[in-house]
């Protein structure tokens, strides 16, 4: 009986004991709610004021966003305000089948005027005539072969120092005077010496006077020659895409390739304005080479009078 006792009150002594567990969690838990209420309230209201925060800059940048992409499609090809961007350019291999397409007689090839053709075949008959002639003037003014410009267009041909004929004869003079039936004189050294400096004068001179057929064919004809070049390649492209605008079927790539072909004609256009300034300026070209030839002339007769001034020079 005793033990039954004794397991009965530890039995009640566990209820209890439980039973006085639960109000006290009851009582631990009531007061930091109590406690606790304004921190949390003003909590609740950051984390919401902070939810507002973020949903009005998703908002924002959304509609940034729409904005951006609104204006970007404005711009694009099919706006009103935007313009056409250039054609992809054309592989190798599809330039190829469209040159032997057009070889074979397939492509209409845009045909230049007469009279573009005939000025242009005038250029090139005349930079003909400028090569012989310049050959000419600088074999007049550097009779020395070693010295002669490469390349030719440069027309370089100036002595370096202590090259030029007459500076290298006074010490010549020097070594051999006693071998001569006459001694060479004071006279005749300062009289070398001023040939000397009239002979590199000279050269600076008419250098100088050539200076525009020097340009002519250093830097105009080349630019020219540069410039055909890229105009029949502009052509080519030009050709080609009224080929295919005109094999076009659906409206898609019609509109497509007008599209291009609007944008290489431009391009051709353009080039053609280039070319045709560079040949309006050519009339006035020859008329300064003229002059170039006749101040080159008369440099040289200047020279000779120097020169001899200097052989009938006394001390």
């Amino acid at each position: 009986m005793d033990e039954k006792s004794c397991d009965v009150e530890l039995e009640d002594g566990n209820n209890k004991s439980r039973s006085r567990r639960k109000p006290s969690r009851s009582k631990m838990s009531a007061p930091k709610t109590a406690e606790d209420g304004p921190g949390s309230a003003e909590a609740s209201s950051k984390s919401s004021r902070k939810k507002d925060k973020m949903s009005s800059n998703r908002s924002e940048n959304s509609s940034s966003v729409n904005s951006s992409s609104s204006r970007h499609e404005e711009k694009g090809p099919g706006g009103a305000g935007g313009t056409m961007a250039p054609p992809p350019p054309r592989g190798q291999i599809k330039r190829f089948f469209l040159k032997f397409t057009q070889k074979m007689g397939g492509i209409e090839k845009t045909e230049y005027s007469k009279q573009f053709l005939d000025t242009i075949h005038d250029v090139e008959n005349y930079k003909m005539v400028i090569d012989d002639l310049v050959i000419s003037l600088m074999s007049i003014a550097q009779r020395n072969a070693r010295w002669a410009s490469h390349p030719m267009e440069r027309m370089e041909f100036e002595y370096d120092d202590n090259e030029n004929p007459y500076e290298r004869m006074s010490p010549v003079f020097g070594t051999w005077s006693s071998l001569l039936k006459e001694p060479i004189t004071d006279l005749n050294y300062k009289q070398i010496d001023k040939m000397g400096v009239y002979h590199r004068d000279f050269h600076r001179r008419a250098r100088r006077a050539l200076r525009d057929m020097r340009q002519f064919l250093c830097i105009d004809f080349p630019e020219l020659q540069e410039a055909r070049r890229v105009l029949n390649q502009k052509r080519q492209d030009m050709d080609y895409a009224k080929y295919e605008l005109r094999n076009a079927k659906s409206p898609e790539v019609i509109e497509m390739k007008n599209q291009v072909y609007e944008h290489s004609q431009k391009l051709f256009e353009e080039e053609l304005q280039k070319v045709l300034r560079m040949l309006d300026a050519f009339p006035k070209q020859k008329e300064s080479h003229l002059r170039n030839v006749q101040a080159f002339h008369t440099v040289y007769r200047y020279y000779h009078a120097q020169v001899d001034h200097a052989t009938k020079m006394k001390l």
